[in-house]
């Protein structure tokens, strides 16, 4: 192991000498340092957390790296996140230049929040669900041209070492040289998103848990003649089992192995955006969205408006959804509900499409800036549906963060809930809920006390329920975390 990390130094050191020239000088405005020491839960086991996070800076660009290292309670390190060549390409934490909507600009890393347009396509997607136990480097590359009609590309990818899920978006101003007051802002878009096989989604410990529930079987083959290691764990000894191979009673079995064809689903949209008023102190505009998965149904969005004024932003739009269509497919939850084992079978969330009726309503959000003190977001959908109640649709998202600044010793703190599509909205805990917080409490300039909680929830028994332990999800971590 500790070979290991003096390769990563070597590796890293001349980014670090290159950044300090870049600068010109050996201060902190081209490289600083970051890292903690703390607990962490991983799938119920308890772990120390040793991490080393350097981030380089020069100009737009800036690099930064994550080195964990987790220590069980007998001093062994966590082996699977050294083991294989992605383990080390997820070191790096991000790779970025410039910002989203510059003339040129890119992101490698771990994206938090990725939405396309008005958010029927893919809406507040993440590629880190899972971390730090499973640790993905997605991608974000784009252009803008204001010569040609403000032309705009971006493209993304939530992986790069399979390129799994995809994703990209257009967007252009085809009447800017036209000398009408209005329509010369209209912005035309599309958006465009694909999962290249939702099998991927499940993970090699699913794929052993199905094995075994296989291997408990008595008649792997197929063929009505019970195989030899299921016999040994009914309780036979190892003699009459070779007894029954003999005579013909039993057979040696080949393992048995599990495979499943690709299967992709991809869905396209087009969009619309017209400012209609821009003040110092009031905006306002209209849009609107069509979208359609392929081979299922389509979504519109129409009308929607957005406004700005006093400490509000504010978005409401009436929705429509047609039978075989879900508005925001690749949504935060994606990567838990792409691929789902129930006992030894597998479903993937395209499953459901059928199950999703026609349903059209009024969708609402609201930020807020209070007095610098407090940012609050908070979002509510009412879909409903002509048939049975059962088939509306209801989801809930909220989001409060704390300025800081004005409590002493307070570096961060924040929490956010969701809860999306279900027919009514009663308990904390569902399958499509999510809770993420953080709080972090400064011990010195450069030193802080952090806490971090996720919960989500994974309904293994497929009753609609959430019970037990162990369907709901938890992460934790206590870290001391300096930066210089």
């Amino acid at each position: 192991m500790i070979k290991k990390f003096a390769i990563l130094f070597l590796l890293l050191l001349p980014l670090l000498l290159f950044a300090q020239d870049a600068t010109g000088e050996e201060s902190n405005e081209g490289l600083s340092l970051g890292g903690g020491v703390g607990s962490v839960i991983l799938d119920g086991k308890t772990y120390t957390s040793i991490r080393f996070m350097p981030e380089v800076r020069f100009g737009q660009v800036g690099i930064g790296f994550d080195f964990d290292l987790m220590i069980d309670d007998e001093g062994n390190a966590r082996e699977e996140d050294w083991d294989e060549l992605e383990d080390y390409i997820n070191k790096v934490y991000y790779i970025r230049y410039a910002q989203r909507g510059a003339p040129f600009f890119f992101k490698v890393g771990g994206f938090t929040d990725y939405t396309l347009s008005h958010g029927l396509v893919m809406r507040n997607y993440t590629n880190m669900l899972k971390y730090p136990e499973y640790r993905q480097i997605g991608a974000q590359v784009g252009f803008r041209i204001k010569s040609m009609s403000d032309f705009s590309v971006e493209a993304f990818s939530s992986n790069v070492y399979n390129n799994d899920i995809l994703a990209g978006r257009v967007t252009l101003r085809p009447l800017q040289s036209v000398e009408m007051p209005i329509l010369s802002k209209l912005i035309l878009g599309g958006s465009f998103a694909t999962d290249r096989d939702q099998y991927k989604g499940i993970t090699d410990q699913e794929e052993d848990d199905i094995l075994a529930k296989i291997m408990e079987g008595s008649d792997w083959n197929g063929n009505g003649i019970p195989g030899a290691q299921a016999l040994l764990n009914y309780g036979l000894s190892q003699e009459a089992v070779d007894l029954l191979i003999t005579n013909g009673y039993a057979e040696i079995e080949e393992e048995p192995t599990i495979s499943f064809d690709e299967d992709d689903i991809s869905i396209w949209s087009v969009d619309y955006d017209l400012p209609l008023i821009e003040g110092d102190n009031f905006n306002l505009g209209h849009y609107g969205e069509m979208a359609q998965i392929v081979d299922h149904n389509m979504g519109f969005i129409f009308p929607g408006f957005y406004a700005k004024f006093l400490i509000f932003n504010m978005n409401l739009e009436y929705r429509f959804y047609q039978d075989d269509f879900l508005p925001g497919y690749f949504d935060n939850l994606y990567d838990q509900d792409r691929a789902s084992v129930y006992d030894d079978t597998v479903r993937v969330k395209e499953s459901i499409l059928e199950n999703a009726v026609q349903t059209q309503g009024w969708y609402g959000s609201l930020t807020s800036n209070i007095r610098d003190l407090i940012y609050i977001t908070a979002a509510y959908e009412d879909m409903y549906a002509d048939g049975k109640d059962d088939d509306d649709m209801k989801s809930i998202w909220g989001n409060i963060e704390f300025n800081t600044e004005m409590i002493p010793k307070l570096s961060t703190a924040r929490i956010a809930y969701s809860q999306v599509r279900v027919p009514k909205i009663k308990k904390l805990k569902s399958p499509s809920a999510l809770i993420d917080g953080k709080l972090g409490y400064s011990l010195s300039p450069n030193t802080e006390l952090v806490a971090r909680y996720q919960e989500r929830y994974d309904d293994v028994n497929g009753d609609g329920k959430i019970k037990g332990s162990d369907e709901t999800i938890k992460t934790t971590s206590i870290s001391v975390e300096f930066r210089f």
